[in-house]
C-alpha cells in the first residue's frame, strides 16, 4: 500500500478500525488480550472512536464478516509466534476484499517484533516492534506525512524494492501515563477473569524466554497508586478475579508488600481475589503470607528443572532449597502454588528427568503444569539448529508451551529422538499422577478463597 492511502487511513479519525487477537490452540489459562486492550485505548486516546475488538480465543472471524459487517480501513493485529499461522489466515482472506476496500495492515506483539520480513510477506503493511505505545501515538497523531519520521516500525519501502528499519522507538519512562486497556470495549461475559500488569519486563536472563530482549533488559513499575486505580476500574466493571501478567510480580518485595496491603484494606477493591507469577527467589515465608491475607487463589512459580546443572546451562539462577521452602510454607496457606515445569532444555537427559521426577514425588506441589523447551524468536535457543519435530495428537499431552503444532522444539544434543520421547512421557506421567493426587485439595482451597473474599 502506497504512502498516500496509508495516510488518508490513519489521519482520518473516522476511520474504522478492527483490532485482532488471533486464535491459538492453548490448553492453559485463556486470558484476557491485555496488548490489545492497551492499543485500543492508545487510539480512543488520539481521538479514534470507530474501533472494534474480536478477541479470536473466544469466537473467528472470515472474510465475509471482515468485508460485509467489519468493513475496517485499518485491521490492527497482535500476535504472538503460537498464532501466526492463524494470523497468516486471516491475512490471506483480507488479501481476498476487493482491491479498493483493502485495509491497512499493522502488526505488533513479539512475534512480529523478531519475524520481521516473515509478517512483511505475510501480508503485513506495518510492522510495530517491540513496545507499541510511543509507535502508535507517533503514527497516529494526524501530524506525520512520511513512515520514515516513525520511530519502531519496519515496512516495505515500495518506490526502493527494499525492507525499511526505522530506528527503534524510546521505552515510556513514566509508565503511570499509560491509559487502562480499554477493557469496556470487550464483552464482559466472554471473561471470567481479568488481567492486568503492575509492571513492564524482566531483570534476569533465562535462555528460554524472550522478555529479556523484547523488553531490553529493564523493568519498569506502575506507582501503587496507579495500580489500585486500576485495580478498582476493573472492580467496578463487576469482575472478581484477576490475573497479575508481570513477568516476576514480587521482583521489588517492598512494592509487592505494598500492592498487597492495598489489597487487604482498601475497600476499593477488598472485593478482588488474585493470582500472579513469580520467582522461587522473590518469595519468602512472610510475604507468602502477605499474599494469602490478600487473597492470593495461586502463585504460578517458575521453576522449569530440579536439576542444578539445566538450571545454571540455561541462565536460571534459582536455588532448589527456595522452591522446597514456598511448596512447603504454601502447603500451610490458603493459597496454592502450581510450579511451572519444562522438559527438554538444554542439557536435559536421563539424570536431571530422574532429579526432577524425585522432586516432585517427594514434595507434591499443589499443582504441576508441564511445558516442553521451546525455541521461540527472541529467545537464546531461537538462535540454536536443535529442533525435534513431532505430531501434534503427541504434543497436546503438554498443556503448557509447545503443545501446539507450530511452535518450534528445542532438541537437546546428545539425545536420541525415541529418547526424546520416552523422558518427556515418563515425567508427564508423574505430574499426571501429582495433580490427581492434590486435585481435590488444590480446588477446595482455591473455592475456600473466593467464599470468604465474598464474606469479607
Amino acid at each position: 500500500m502506497d504512502e498516500k492511502s496509508i495516510f488518508s487511513k490513519i489521519n482520518n479519525r473516522n476511520s474504522r478500525i478492527l483490532l485482532i487477537h488471533p486464535s491459538f490452540k492453548y490448553t492453559g489459562t485463556d486470558n484476557f488480550p491485555l496488548g490489545l486492550g492497551y492499543v485500543a485505548a492508545i487510539l480512543k486516546k488520539q481521538g479514534y472512536q470507530n474501533i472494534t475488538v474480536v478477541d479470536e480465543q473466544k469466537y473467528q472471524i472470515g472474510k465475509d464478516q471482515i468485508e460485509r459487517i467489519f468493513k475496517p480501513e485499518i485491521v490492527g493485529i497482535s500476535l504472538t509466534s503460537p498464532s501466526f499461522p492463524r494470523t497468516k489466515n486471516i491475512l490471506k482472506s483480507i488479501k481476498k476484499i476487493r482491491q479498493n476496500k483493502q485495509p491497512l495492515i499493522i502488526l505488533g506483539g513479539v512475534h512480529p517484533t523478531f519475524r520481521i520480513e516473515e509478517c512483511l510477506e505475510a501480508g503485513g503493511d506495518i510492522i510495530v516492534r517491540g513496545e507499541a505505545d510511543n509507535t502508535l501515538l507517533q503514527l497516529f497523531s494526524g501530524v506525520i506525512k512520511s513512515l520514515d519520521e516513525v520511530n519502531g516500525i519496519s515496512f516495505f519501502d515500495h518506490d526502493n524494492f527494499m525492507i525499511k528499519h526505522n530506528s527503534d522507538t524510546e521505552q515510556i519512562t513514566d509508565l503511570d501515563t499509560v491509559p487502562f486497556p480499554a477493557r469496556e470495549l470487550f464483552k464482559k461475559e466472554n471473561y471470567s477473569v481479568m488481567s492486568t500488569t503492575t509492571s513492564r519486563g524482566c531483570p534476569y536472563n533465562c535462555n528460554y524466554c524472550s522478555a529479556t530482549t523484547y523488553w531490553n533488559n529493564r523493568v519498569r513499575y506502575h506507582s501503587v497508586e496507579y495500580v489500585v486505580n486500576e485495580l478498582a476500574s476493573i472492580a467496578d466493571l463487576g469482575y472478581k478475579l484477576v490475573i497479575f501478567e508481570d513477568a516476576t510480580f514480587s521482583v521489588n518485595f517492598k512494592r509487592t508488600e505494598a500492592i498487597c496491603q492495598e489489597l487487604i484494606e482498601n475497600e476499593r477493591i477488598k472485593s478482588l481475589v488474585w493470582s500472579c507469577e513469580t520467582r522461587p527467589d522473590r518469595l519468602n515465608s512472610d510475604l507468602l503470607n502477605l499474599f494469602d491475607q490478600s487473597r492470593c487463589i495461586m502463585i504460578n512459580l517458575g521453576v522449569e528443572s530440579a536439576s542444578d546443572e539445566v538450571l545454571r546451562i540455561n541462565n536460571r539462577n534459582v536455588k532448589l532449597e527456595n522452591v522446597i521452602d514456598a511448596i512447603q510454607t504454601g502447603k500451610k496457606l490458603r493459597s496454592t502454588i502450581q510450579v511451572m515445569m519444562i522438559f527438554g532444555l538444554p542439557g536435559e537427559n536421563q539424570q536431571s528427568v530422574k532429579e526432577t521426577i524425585n522432586f516432585l514425588e517427594t514434595y507434591k506441589p499443589d499443582r504441576v503444569l508441564l511445558s516442553l523447551a521451546t525455541a521461540y524468536p527472541g529467545t537464546e535457543l531461537d538462535h540454536t539448529t536443535n529442533r525435534i519435530d513431532l505430531p501434534l495428537e503427541w504434543r497436546k499431552k503438554f498443556v503448557g508451551h509447545g503443545g501446539d503444532q507450530h511452535s518450534p522444539l528445542y532438541f537437546p544434543e546428545n539425545m536420541l529422538k525415541e529418547e526424546y520421547i520416552t523422558l518427556a512421557e515418563k515425567l508427564l506421567e508423574t505430574v499426571n499422577k501429582v495433580n490427581k493426587i492434590n486435585h481435590s485439595m488444590f480446588r477446595k482451597r482455591q473455592d475456600r478463597v473466593i467464599k470468604e473474599s465474598y464474606l469479607e
